[in-house]
């Protein structure tokens, strides 16, 4: 690959753009899904390679891509010039959906397709030298000037390797928004069994506040390390996860925020037609069950105001899933109304669709009649309603 990008650098300064095009087509077709070319070195020899050969050729590119996806009316399309010819553009798919691509104009582009999943971790541990526990504890009360919350952390270790002269090194991650006690750690010694007790203050809100690790390892072994996660609400830094029956979903991002802010139409509307909005519903709530782990909500489909991949939705009730930390920012009332745009994901086997409260679900309430009367609601029922009427007669007309 690096002696292929040489190649091309002399064949450009001989303006010998034939033989240069043929070696700089090769080096797009050995590039990894991620647009890298191996070494760092020899990724950057093709970066400068391909850039002087574009720089020099000098010819007016234009090219309009244009990709459509099974079951949305609206395609996305990307218009490369030569002002942004370099840039990538990306969009997203679900899995079980066919794509088409049409390309009209001059020019030559790179379209890479890859699948992203969650994978279930191993449940193995790498620790050979030691045993290792976390506990991360609520202290009643606030023990440091300025902080929201304070906390307790505990650490045990217990040394498997009986050497007296063994030096051990531990490595505590600190969690986003947290500060630890301006006083050292506390440590209690018990035999080959070490205990040491961190007091830490939460500084600042997190949207979705990640594990953090604590590591131990000998100094003359770093390789073979031990290591935890602890969280504030997680039981060994777990991920999240949404349960129904035997089937789990990942929830590891930031809750579903319900509009209360007044939306423009154009915003609503826009919305509403993006590429990977799925679905457009007008839902009841008629159950909820507030359980610690998952959050369910029955939701009665009052009407389908744009159809995706569950075609067999209106006058049905459908479960929606949440986490339980989501369900204050979320603030659903049961017996109200609401406008839902989102995705559906597929089960483990494929067989069902399940409905979840992502973080990019839009949740709006939708006004009674009566409630349209009111100058809280007027602008809000208006704009809901002209949604439903465009999207129900003309559909998302590009």
């Amino acid at each position: 690959m690096e002696a292929t990008a040489y190649a091309v650098l002399a064949l450009v300064k001989d303006k010998d753009f034939d033989k240069a095009g043929e070696a700089v087509r090769w080096l797009r077709s050995q590039q990894s899904q991620f647009g890298g070319s191996g070494a760092t070195q020899a990724t950057i020899m093709v970066f400068q390679a391909v850039a002087e050969y574009h720089t020099e050729m000098k010819n007016p590119q234009s090219l309009d891509v244009e990709l459509t996806v099974e079951g949305i009316s609206r395609p996305t399309r990307w218009i490369f010039k030569r002002q942004n010819v370099h840039i990538a553009w990306t969009d997203q798919i679900w899995l079980n959906k066919y794509l088409n691509v049409t390309a009209t104009g001059t020019g030559t582009a790179t379209l890479t397709v890859f699948t992203v999943y969650y994978a279930k971790p191993v449940n193995k541990s790498d620790c050979k030298l030691f045993d290792l526990s976390v506990k991360m504890e609520h202290e009643h009360g606030v023990h440091f000037l300025g902080a929201i919350e304070s906390y307790k952390l505990t650490v045990e270790i217990l040394y498997k390797n009986q050497t007296t002269d063994a030096r051990t090194v531990l490595d505590v991650g600190l969690l986003t928004g947290f500060q630890k006690h301006e006083g050292g750690p506390t440590e209690v010694y018990h035999k080959n069994k070490k205990t040491v007790s961190y007091r830490m203050h939460k500084m600042h809100n997190v949207g979705l506040l990640q594990p953090a690790a604590v590591t131990v390892y000998e100094y003359r072994s770093p390789d073979d390390r031990c290591t935890k996660f602890y969280h504030p609400e997680r039981k060994d830094g777990a991920i999240y996860s949404l349960c129904r029956g035997d089937h789990c979903w990942c929830a590891e991002e930031n809750c579903s925020f319900q509009k209360k802010n007044r939306v423009s139409e154009q915003e609503r509307f826009d919305r509403a037609c993006e590429s990977d909005m799925d679905y457009v519903y007008k839902v009841r709530v008629v159950k909820m069950d507030l359980a610690l782990d998952t959050n369910s909500y029955d939701m009665k489909v009052e009407q389908v105001l744009k159809e995706g991949t569950d075609d067999d939705a209106e006058g049905r009730v459908k479960p929606f899933l949440a986490r339980p930390s989501c369900r204050e920012y979320l603030g659903l009332v049961e017996g109200k109304s609401y406008l839902i745009m989102g995705n559906v994901e597929l089960t483990n086997q494929g067989e069902s669709l399940q409905y979840i409260f992502g973080e990019r679900t839009w949740v709006e309430y939708w006004p009674t009649r009566e409630e349209s009367q009111t100058r809280e609601y007027r602008d809000q029922y208006i704009g809901i309603s002209l949604l439903q009427n465009s999207l129900l007669r003309r559909g998302c007309v590009v």
